[in-house]
């Protein structure tokens, strides 16, 4: 069996339980190719907007793809649990997944992991 450290990076959590609109931590995508992202937690209310950066500074929007979608649809937002793949980032210093709030109730953590080419 392959040893998929050499292929994605270490976990890292990004927003740890957010309640309310926040930044989070952003993610190192040096030597990335792409990331992979869980959601997780039970919210309604709070939404994860997919941003890179190639500076660390100025973040733009990025579409990320819903790995529980048949069709592995694009978004740059998404509401739900579940997996998240970011293809073909090659170039991005970081990566995050900040929340934005509209009268949210429960919480929602995010993971990811960058993912290096062997």
């Amino acid at each position: 069996m392959a040893n998929n450290a050499n292929r994605i990076g270490e976990l890292k959590t990004l927003q740890d339980a957010a309640t309310g609109a926040a930044n989070g931590t952003a993610l190192d995508m040096t030597d990335a190719v792409g990331a992979l992202f869980e959601v997780s937690g039970t919210s309604t209310g709070l939404t994860v907007n997919w941003e890179g950066s190639v500076d660390g500074t100025t973040w733009r929007t990025l579409a990320v793809a819903d790995l529980g979608s048949t069709t592995r649809a694009r978004a740059t937002t998404h509401t739900a649990t579940g997996l998240y793949l970011l293809e073909s980032a090659p170039g991005l210093a970081s990566v995050r997944a900040r929340v934005t709030a509209s009268n949210p109730t429960g919480s929602m953590t995010v993971k990811a992991c960058a993912v290096k080419v062997l």
